[in-house]
C-alpha cells in the first residue's frame, strides 16, 4: 500500500509539473511579447515625433540647399528604423498570435511604411538633379510624408491590442501556476506526514551514519593531503637527482626544448670527473658519493647567472648558460669552463685520505644562426663529443665544438664500429717476419705482427687502427685474437715439416693484467721456452708494480718467455729492467737506422748490447735493411737480427713458402 501511495503521489505530482512548466514556458513568451509591444509603442512614439520634423522641415524648404535636403534624407534613414526593426522581429509564434487576435496588419503596414520611404528617398536625388520642379517635389513629398505620419496612428491601436491580449494571457497563466503550486503543496503535504514516522525511525541511524561520515571525511581529507603531499614528492624527484638534489637529465630536456623554442643563445658544457672510478674502486661508493656531493656543491658556488645545473648521469655534469649579446661575441663559455676545471682541482678530504681527480669539460654554442648541426637537439651530442675530445687528449681540461672536431671525431666513431664488427668477423690476422741469428743468418725465430683484412679498404698496418683500438680498451681483444691465429699457425707449420724455433707475439699491458688471460692460455698446449711475449719499453717506466709483476711470473712458471721491445726509446730504467728479467730485448729501429752514419749512434748501440750481456739478456735488432747494419751488429756481438733486409712481414702463406725457399737456399 505504502509503495502504491508513493508512485500515485509521484505521478501526480509528474502531471502537475509538466503543467507549470509549460504555462511558464507560454507565459514567458506572453512576457516577452509584451515587452517586445511596448518596445513598440516606444518606436512608434519616436516615429511620430520624427514624421513630425519631416513634415516640418518639408514645408520650409526653400530652394534647394544642400544641407536641409541631407537633414531630410538623414530623418528618413531615421524613420526607417522603425518599421524595419518590426520586420526584423518577425517570427512564426508572432505571426500566429497576430493572427489569432486578427493583428497582422501591423507587418502589412511596416512593409508599406518602407515602400513609402524608399519612394520618397528616391525622390531627393531628382530633385537635386532638377529632374523635379519644386512644387512637383513638394507635391509628392507631402503626400508621401503625409501616410508615413499617418502610420503611426495606424499602427497604435493594433499593438495596443495585442499588448492588452498578452496581458490577459499572462494574468491567466500566473492564476494557473498559483492553483498548481497549491496542489503540489497540499499534495506534498499528505506524503510528508506518511513519511514522518519513517524519518522519525531513521533519524537514530543517521545520526551515527552522519558521525562516521564525518571520521570518514577527516581520514580522507588527511589521505588527500597525504596523497598531495606525495604527488608533489613524486614530481620532485622525477625532476631531480637524489643523490645532489639538481635537476637531472629529464629536467635538463624539458629546459633545453624551452630554450630552443625561445631562440635563446646558451653555452652548453658536458661535465666529467676523470679518476671517479678509481675513488669507486680504492675508497668505496660512499667515498664516490660524497665526492659527488662535493662536486655538486662546488659548481652552485660558482653562481653563476641565467644557468642550469644538472646531474645527467653517474659522475656527468651539465651546466646550461644563458648568454647576453656581449656575452656570446667575448666566449664568456670558455672563462666560465676554465673556472669549472680550476674549481675541481683540489681534492675532497673523505675519512682522512685526500680524494684526486681533474675534471674534463666538453663546450657546445647554440644561437639562432647556427650553422653547425642540422638539428638543434644535437647540441647534447655535440658537446659529448667535444669531451670525448679532451678526454681522449690528455684530459684535465676543456675543448669547444667545432665542425672539424666532429668530422674527426665521427671519422674515428666509424672507425671503432668497424672495430668491433671485425673482432667478431676475426679480421685481425697475423702477420709474420722472420728473425734470424747474427753472423749465420739462420732461422731463429718469427714476430707476428697484427694486420686488419678490412673488406673495403684491403691490408691495414697497426698504426691506421692502434691508437684507437687502445683508446676503446679492445687492444687486449687484438692480442687475444692475433695470438690464437698465430700459434695455431705455429703448430701447424710443424705438421708441414717447416721447424721454426721461436714465436715471439705482442702483447699490452691490458692484455697482460687481464685476469681472464692465464686461464685462456691453459688451454693451448705451450711449447716451453718457444712463445715469447713482446711487451713495450713504456711499460716499464720507473719500476714495476705488484700486479705486472704477478703476471709476469705467472707467464714465466707457464715457459713462456718475454721480451722488451722499443728498448732504447728512453722509457725504461736499469731498475726496471733488473725487476721484469726479460729473455731478451730488442734495440729500437730509431737507433739501428742511422748508426752506419754516426758514429755516436754507433756507440750507443754498442753500448746498449752491452748492457744486455752484462745482465745475460739476449739482444735483437729490428730495423736492419743493409747488409752493412747485419755485419757491424755482429760485430758488437747482436744475437738475432729482424728487419727488411731479410724480410718484410709476410702472410701465412707466404711465409711458408719464404722458409722453404730460405732453407733450400742455406742448404746449398
Amino acid at each position: 500500500m505504502k509503495g502504491n501511495h508513493q508512485t500515485l503521489v509521484k505521478r501526480r505530482l509528474l502531471v502537475i509539473n509538466v503543467v507549470i512548466i509549460l504555462t511558464s514556458i507560454v507565459g514567458l513568451f506572453s512576457i516577452l511579447e509584451v515587452g517586445r509591444g511596448v518596445g513598440f509603442h516606444e518606436s512608434n512614439i519616436q516615429h511620430l515625433g520624427l514624421t513630425s520634423q519631416l513634415k516640418e522641415k518639408t514645408g520650409n524648404l526653400v530652394g534647394r540647399s544642400n544641407k536641409e535636403l541631407d537633414d531630410i534624407r538623414d530623418l528618413l534613414m531615421e524613420i526607417r528604423k522603425e518599421p524595419q526593426s518590426c520586420l526584423d522581429s518577425r517570427n512564426l509564434f508572432l505571426e500566429f498570435g497576430l493572427r489569432l487576435l486578427n493583428t497582422q496588419d501591423i507587418f502589412t503596414i511596416c512593409e508599406t511604411d518602407t515602400q513609402v520611404i524608399q519612394q520618397a528617398l528616391s525622390l531627393l536625388p531628382r530633385y537635386e538633379s532638377g529632374e523635379l520642379s519644386e512644387s512637383e517635389f513638394l507635391s509628392q513629398f507631402k503626400q508621401l510624408s503625409d501616410i508615413m505620419h499617418g502610420h503611426s496612428f495606424q499602427f497604435r491601436p493594433l499593438v495596443s491590442r495585442t499588448v492588452d491580449f498578452l496581458l490577459i494571457v499572462a494574468a491567466i497563466i500566473i492564476v494557473l501556476k498559483g492553483f498548481a503550486v497549491a496542489v503540489i503543496s497540499l499534495i506534498s503535504s499528505r506524503s510528508i506526514l506518511l513519511q514522518f514516522q519513517n524519518v522519525l525511525n531513521m533519524e537514530r541511524e543517521l545520526r551515527v551514519t552522519n558521525e562516521e561520515l564525518n571520521i570518514s571525511i577527516d581520514v580522507l581529507e588527511m589521505q588527500k593531503g597525504q596523497l598531495h603531499q606525495a604527488q608533489k614528492s613524486a614530481e620532485y624527484n622525477a625532476l631531480h637527482d637524489t643523490l645532489t638534489q639538481l635537476p637531472n637529465r629529464r629536467y635538463l630536456n624539458q629546459f633545453l626544448d624551452t630554450l630552443f623554442e625561445t631562440d635563446e643563445k646558451f653555452a652548453l658544457l658536458h661535465i666529467d670527473i676523470d679518476g671517479f672510478k678509481q675513488i669507486n674502486d680504492t675508497r668505496g661508493h660512499k667515498a664516490g658519493d660524497f665526492v659527488l656531493e662535493r662536486v655538486a656543491e662546488r659548481l652552485k658556488s660558482l653562481e653563476i647567472d641565467n644557468s642550469l645545473i644538472a646531474r645527467v648521469g653517474g659522475d656527468e655534469f651539465v651546466i646550461v648558460k644563458v648568454l647576453s649579446e656581449n656575452e656570446f661575441r667575448q666566449s664568456s663559455f670558455e672563462k666560465l669552463a676554465e673556472k669549472v676545471v680550476s674549481i675541481m682541482a683540489t681534492p675532497v678530504k673523505y675519512d682522512g685520505f685526500d680524494c684526486r681527480f681533474s675534471t674534463s669539460v666538453g663546450v657546445a654554442i647554440y644561437s639562432e644562426d647556427r650553422s653547425d648541426s642540422k638539428v638543434s637537439k644535437e647540441i647534447l651530442a655535440d658537446a659529448d663529443l667535444a669531451l670525448y675530445h679532451i678526454k681522449m687528449n690528455g684530459k684535465n681540461g676543456y675543448a669547444v665544438y667545432n665542425e672539424d672536431l666532429r668530422k674527426q671525431l665521427t671519422d674515428k666513431k666509424l672507425l671503432a664500429d668497424e672495430i668491433h664488427l671485425a673482432l667478431e668477423a676475426e679480421q685481425f690476422v697475423p702477420f709474420f717476419q722472420p728473425q734470424f741469428k747474427s753472423g749465420s743468418h739462420e732461422l731463429s725465430g718469427v714476430e707476428a705482427l697484427v694486420r686488419w683484412e678490412h673488406p673495403k679498404r684491403g691490408l691495414l698496418a697497426p698504426d691506421k687502427f692502434l691508437p684507437v683500438a687502445e683508446d676503446m680498451g679492445v687492444i687486449g681483444d687484438i692480442d687475444r685474437l692475433v695470438f690464437e691465429s698465430a700459434y695455431r699457425k705455429f703448430k701447424d707449420w710443424e705438421s708441414i715439416g717447416i721447424n721454426v724455433p721461436r714465436l715471439s707475439v705482442n702483447i699490452s699491458l691490458n692484455r697482460l693484467v687481464d685476469p681472464k688471460m692465464m686461464e685462456q692460455l691453459e688451454q693451448h698446449d705451450l711449447s716451453h721456452g718457444r712463445v715469447s711475449f713482446e711487451l713495450l719499453e713504456s711499460i716499464l717506466l720507473d719500476g714495476c708494480d705488484d700486479e705486472l709483476l704477478s703476471a709476469i711470473s705467472a707467464l714465466t712458471r707457464m715457459g713462456i718467455e718475454l721480451e722488451l721491445d722499443d728498448f732504447g726509446s728512453g722509457h725504461a730504467s736499469i731498475i726496471g729492467l733488473l725487476e721484469l728479467h726479460p729473455s731478451r730485448f730488442k734495440i729500437d729501429r730509431q737507433l739501428i737506422k742511422a748508426m752506419c752514419e754516426s758514429p755516436e749512434q754507433s756507440a750507443l748501440v754498442k753500448s746498449i748490447i752491452g748492457i744486455g750481456q752484462s745482465v745475460n739478456v739476449e739482444i735483437i735488432a729490428e730495423g736492419v735493411e743493409s747488409l752493412e747494419q747485419a755485419t757491424l751488429l755482429n760485430e758488437y756481438g747482436c744475437d738475432y737480427l729482424q728487419g727488411y733486409y731479410f724480410s718484410k712481414p709476410l702472410s701465412n702463406d707466404d711465409f711458408i713458402k719464404f722458409v722453404r725457399k730460405y732453407s733450400h737456399r742455406q742448404a746449398a
